[in-house]
């Protein structure tokens, strides 16, 4: 589909009204069929152009021959005359601008070609006459201002003329093209250059002198002004016009009068000097023109026009800009071999890398600021037609380390791990890198997260390890960092190391890794987790907790670090028997609690021994503990006695009750 920028600047040519700052309405008509997009071209090569030019002052009407679909014009305008100073020399007048630009153009249309002429130049008269200034040039160059001696010996000093335009037009109507003419010089200094947008200024050499400014887009150039005494003046000298250059005034001096230099023609004409040389006129390419090329200052002679026509080719171009790095000054241009050359464009400059920019002739240029992948569609378009394609270009940006490993103290045996971390894109990858003296260094093998972890050694101690980060950028290195492995073992105790189930007890540990996270857990590394705290900058620890149901008998408990035990104590679990606190009546009833047997074993609970009337008997489960109820014989007297828990092979464990 025809983007909407394109559409617009396609469709404003198909049937488009121009009308001139002053002047006649122009209509301009395309072939049948209208504008292709995305379609091949059928029509004739380039390679069958015609050319021809048109000299200074010549107006040719140019009838297009049938099949021809495009021409390309090459504008230059002339150059403003030179006044040529007392003993030889002169200041040069303007050079002429110079434009170029493709036009779609269809069989029989008549297009008007004019071509401007240089400035009249004048020399130096040694006798008081009147003499006028240089002619104005063909094509709109203003007039030159007079010069008039006072005396026998005084020297007259006429100016010169300002260049004329050179012009385009469909059918003498207003301009499609046009490039401007040179101010004339005078006297006192040189003219302002034709073109491009705005003219140039002429001098300002006299004293107390305002230059004449050149023509803009919108308006004709401003006259120069001098001061006779104090007050300024333009000395007749005028601004320029739509098309044409102002004349030069004839500034009142001791010596007589001095002559400025006439405005160059243009889209709109350079103001006229007062003493000193005149403006120059503004070149102009129309909405209409492809791939437009404006230019100031380019031609010192006279004006012409070369016209290029043939077929046109429908714009095709090719590229694949390669990767830009943020900060880097990148430029890559697409190419076509269409004709005439295709006027490059992109659908939506903000999709572009930030800092890049796609100018008319097809160049990606600029600094970029932004790293990322970037999809935008470029285009081109000539007097057939427009395509484009989608194209995607990645701006990379070098590593930047965002995060250094630290230097750690670890003991013998114990893991340790660095960590490091880097910005870029793409995404850098990383190699850790070892070194024993901190100048020669090595890779680790398989060592490419962002963490290296391994158990340290003795023979580690003194080592020092860092992180290289690579892209298609370039690479970052972080800081190294050390390595201190002391010989001091891990240690791990309790307090108290046995006791019933429910017992508190505090592990503390030593010599472990500094600020690590320590598991405390039964049984295995992977055991029942009883507690989990953080080493203190010297390794130790210290944490309360209370012993869970378990068998009976000893048990390890392990300090935990990165999955690997790292230190070891036990805890002994003894039997205990529990009753209630309060009296029991005889003949009543009482629940009695056993905890540090045997799994799945059998108690016998007795009264006054071991070998005591039996109370009751129970089964404890997988951690070794159980429940009963007891009922004290009816004959029991009132007093305290003691009961018994036993199972075979089992210490015994004892509790007392209160009989009432």
């Amino acid at each position: 589909m025809m983007n909407h920028y394109l559409h617009a600047k396609l469709s404003s040519f198909r049937v488009a009204t121009v009308t001139r700052r002053v002047g006649v309405p122009l209509v301009l008509a395309v072939t049948a069929g209208g504008w292709l997009t995305g379609l091949a071209s059928t029509a004739e090569a380039a390679g069958t152009t015609t050319s021809f030019t048109v000299p200074a002052c010549a107006t040719q009407n140019w009838t297009v021959p049938s099949g021809v679909t495009a021409a390309v014009f090459d504008v230059y305008g002339a150059a403003g005359g030179s006044a040529t100073q007392y003993g030889g020399g002169a200041f040069p007048g303007g050079d002429g601008g110079y434009v170029r630009a493709a036009l779609a153009v269809s069989a029989g249309q008549v297009l008007t070609i004019t071509a401007g002429g240089g400035g009249g130049g004048t020399t130096v008269q040694t006798q008081p006459v009147n003499t006028p200034g240089g002619a104005g040039g063909c094509g709109g160059g203003g007039t030159g201002g007079a010069g008039q001696g006072a005396g026998t010996s005084d020297l007259t000093l006429a100016g010169a003329g300002g260049g004329g335009a050179s012009e385009v037009s469909v059918s003498g109507a207003a301009p499609l093209l046009v490039a401007a003419g040179g101010g004339g010089s005078s006297y006192l200094g040189y003219g302002g250059q034709g073109g491009p947008q705005t003219g140039g200024t002429g001098s300002a050499n006299a004293i107390l002198a305002i230059a004449a400014t050149g023509g803009t887009q919108t308006a004709g150039g401003q006259p120069g002004q001098d001061r006779d005494n104090t007050a300024p003046t333009t000395a007749g000298a005028t601004a320029g016009g739509a098309g044409s250059g102002g004349t030069g005034g004839s500034e009142v001096a001791v010596e007589g009068a001095i002559g400025g230099g006439g405005g160059g023609g243009g889209w709109y004409g350079g103001g006229g000097g007062a003493a000193d040389g005149g403006g120059g006129g503004s070149n102009y390419i129309s909405s209409q023109a492809f791939n437009g090329v404006s230019e100031g200052g380019i031609n010192p002679g006279q004006g012409h026009v070369t016209v290029t026509y043939g077929a046109a080719d429908f714009p095709s171009f090719t590229g694949s800009p390669s990767d830009g790095t943020i900060g880097a000054a990148y430029s890559y241009q697409f190419q076509s071999a269409s004709w005439p050359a295709p006027q490059f464009f992109t659908t939506d400059p903000a999709a572009l890398p930030p800092g890049v920019t796609l100018s008319a002739d097809g160049t990606l240029s600029g600094t970029p600021t932004t790293s990322g992948s970037y999809t935008f569609v470029v285009g081109a378009a000539n007097p057939l037609g427009a395509s484009s394609q989608a194209i995607t270009m990645k701006i990379d940006a070098e590593p930047q380390v965002t995060t250094q490993p630290a230097s750690q103290t670890v003991a013998a045996g114990q893991p340790v791990t660095f960590t490091a971390a880097a910005s870029g894109y793409p995404a850098p990858g990383i190699q850790w890198q070892t070194s024993s003296d901190g100048t020669t260094w090595s890779d680790v093998t398989a060592a490419t997260g962002s963490s290296l972890t391994f158990t340290a050694t003795s023979k580690d101690n003194g080592n020092t390890y860092r992180a290289v980060f690579t892209n298609a950028a370039g690479s970052a290195t972080t800081t190294a960092a050390s390595l201190a492995v002391t010989t001091a073992n891990p240690t791990l105790t309790d307090n108290p190391a046995a006791g019933a189930v429910g017992t508190k007890v505090t592990i503390a540990g030593a010599n472990l890794q500094p600020s690590a996270i320590v598991s405390i857990r039964l049984g295995s590394a992977t055991g029942q987790l009883l507690a989990t705290t953080t080493a203190s900058a010297s390794g130790a620890i210290s944490v309360a907790l209370k012993f869970p149901a378990a068998t009976h008998g000893t048990k390890p408990v392990y300090a935990v670090t990165g999955g690997s035990v790292v230190a070891k104590t036990t805890f002994t679990v003894e039997p205990h028997l529990a009753l209630p606190s309060k009296a029991i009546a005889p003949g009543k009833t009482a629940k009695a609690t056993v905890t540090g047997f045997k799994a799945d074993q059998q108690v016998t609970v007795r009264l006054t021994s071991a070998k005591g009337r039996k109370l009751a008997t129970l089964t404890t489960s997988t951690t070794g503990s159980g429940t009963a109820t007891l009922t004290i014989p009816a004959s029991t007297k009132a007093g305290d006695y003691q009961v018994y828990a036993s199972g075979a092979g089992q210490p015994t464990a004892t509790a007392t009750i209160k009989v009432s």
